[in-house]
């Protein structure tokens, strides 16, 4: 009793059989947009488009993680809802339930409410992020690869999962030297180690073996010597000082103008493998090769 009409070899409806219909019953039935529809040589609204093509006044649109047939529109007016809304924050209005617009979902980037096992989040689409990071706190749109994210294309992956959320493509690259680096931040690029004194100073730093591969800086390991980086400011070794860098802890900037180079600090001649320490009006030594003046 409840499918009365035989169609396509099928029980159905008024509703689904007035699929067939050209005419004012067709059109009256939101669900199929043509009797192509009922013959499934396309779908109807609210139908996924993946492997078949929407019916005629429907578009086909590509959230990330489903296609969809819609309404397309411009005004509420235009459907028998009264809500026109970009439901899924892809720059599309489509025709949506009413509450849809009266009590909008989260675009991306904005504050939200996250959800549970029972209750979704309040984003239009994706996830709700939380994070210390300003770019990554919000509604995000999930992915499980960079080619998910078409406008950014870059895809950061959850803690320890398979799927992450879309994020600016920056955080896709590496960061270069001198550039600011943490937990939240693109990992720093090849040659380079994140380092600082402090969480709020982390900058990657270059790696190194010796002075020769940072002049005129310092070639200096780290505290708990995993590692040597760059250490540009100061100068090292042998290198030029005075209008540049100041020599390193340890130095001493000595030399004729315009030439001054950093030089092992001494007090006596005891203390330069040379055996001339020149001492200075500022009570400062240098190790010089000779008994050259200041």
């Amino acid at each position: 009793p409840e499918t009365p009409y035989c169609a396509a070899y099928t029980c159905m409806t008024f509703e689904q059989a007035s699929c067939f219909c050209t005419g004012e019953a067709g059109t009256a039935t939101p669900s199929c947009s043509s009797p192509s529809a009922l013959a499934g040589l396309c779908v109807g609204e609210g139908s996924s488009c993946a492997t078949k093509a929407c019916c005629d006044g429907l578009s086909c649109i590509d959230v990330g993680s489903s296609k969809g047939c819609v309404h397309e529109c411009t005004d509420d007016s235009e459907c028998s809802t009264g809500c026109c809304t970009d439901r899924f924050d892809i720059g599309v209005p489509i025709c949506s339930d009413l509450e849809d617009c009266t009590n909008p979902c989260k675009k991306r980037g904005e504050a939200c409410t996250p959800g549970s096992s029972t209750t979704p989040n309040d984003c239009c689409r994706g996830a709700c992020v939380e994070s210390d990071n300003p770019d990554f706190a919000g509604c995000r749109p999930t992915c499980t690869t960079d080619e998910d994210c078409p406008e950014t294309g870059c895809c950061v992956p959850f803690s320890n999962s398979t799927t992450g959320f879309c994020a600016d493509a920056l955080y896709c690259s590496c960061t270069p030297a001198a550039q600011p680096c943490g937990p939240d931040l693109p990992t720093c690029c090849e040659g380079t180690i994140c380092a600082g004194q402090s969480a709020d100073t982390l900058t990657c730093r270059t790696l190194c073996d010796d002075d020769s591969d940072c002049a005129p800086a310092a070639c200096r390991p780290l505290a708990d010597d995993s590692a040597k980086i760059c250490d540009e400011t100061c100068s090292a070794l042998g290198a030029s000082c005075g209008s540049t860098l100041p020599c390193c802890s340890g130095l001493t900037c000595a030399g004729s103008d315009p030439d001054f180079n950093c030089h092992l600090s001494c007090a006596t001649d005891d203390d330069c493998a040379s055996g001339y320490c020149t001492l200075f009006d500022s009570g400062a030594g240098a190790c010089l090769d000779d008994a050259a003046s200041p």
